[in-house]
């Protein structure tokens, strides 16, 4: 009762800069509705379906309204944030143009080093398992080399390690054996077994059988690639000149910041 009374006494002492309370459902969003309704039920609504869905849409617009005259709206940071998203979804709508081929090749041209494609690296590998062989790792891993390179099998330890890589870039190989192996890896010559690498897993016998020098793509290659990193661009950018055209239009004071204002102190090398 008190809620209620609360409501009725600021609908008539509130001021209101226009009438509110005119409430109209046109046709093209009663169709709206029937349209979402078929999507995620996968068949058309019944009558009595669409007119409780009309009668819904009646009780979120009332409702809506009445927070809106109480200005139950302001200061909630969910609400804000949504209406602030809508309303640079506003400015990212006039970015949605299909670029040309000499707009995208212009974007791949100044920002070539994003789009370089990194060497990749086939190989194959034996390992050996230092808990398992303790004090005869060394001696069991040359006498595996030398039988590797001598062209003779050699096995090494049960593992769930790859036995061979194909094609792969960096950080596939450093998610599998470590950033140590890759680095190690990726200096030896293709062709003959190598010497002992090692990784937090244990001992390797690494060959490598091809590697591919990293490259710069031509538009054809990554066309895909560059679309997607120009229309985020455009976006970015549509956005900022959209929120620099708005901000002219306001007077901004900004107070100091108080000096009981919570702050973490940085050090001059981290500024």
């Amino acid at each position: 009762m008190l809620g209620a009374a609360l409501f009725g006494v600021y609908r008539v002492v509130a001021p209101r800069g226009s009438d509110t309370s005119a409430i109209a459902i046109s046709s093209d969003q009663i169709v709206s509705m029937a349209e979402q309704f078929r999507s995620v039920w996968q068949r058309p609504p019944t009558r009595e379906e669409l007119e409780q869905l009309i009668a819904a849409r009646v009780h979120d617009e009332v409702l809506y309204r009445e927070g809106l005259a109480l200005g139950l709206e302001r200061d909630d940071p969910v609400v804000r944030n949504r209406v602030r998203q809508k309303v640079e979804a506003l400015a990212e709508d006039a970015s949605t143009a299909v670029p040309t081929d000499a707009e995208l090749q212009a974007y791949l041209d100044a920002h070539r080093q994003q789009f370089v494609r990194p060497a990749a690296l086939s190989f194959e590998q034996v390992y050996f398992d230092p808990a398992r062989r303790e004090a005869t790792l060394e001696s069991d891993v040359g006498r595996a080399r030398e039988a590797l390179r001598a062209g003779r099998p050699a096995a090494g330890d049960p593992t769930l390690l790859p036995p061979q890589m194909e094609r792969a870039l960096p950080a596939d190989i450093q998610a599998v054996f470590g950033a140590e192996f890759e680095a190690a890896a990726r200096s030896l010559p293709a062709g003959p077994w190598s010497e002992p690498i090692r990784s937090s897993f244990g001992l390797h016998l690494v060959r490598v059988t091809a590697r591919t020098e990293s490259s710069a793509p031509m538009l054809g290659e990554a066309r895909d690639a560059v679309l997607r990193e120009w229309s985020r661009a455009r976006s970015v950018e549509a956005r900022e000149r959209f929120y620099a055209s708005l901000r002219e239009r306001y007077s901004i004071e900004i107070a100091p910041i108080p000096k009981t204002a919570p702050l973490t102190a940085r050090s001059e090398e981290s500024k």
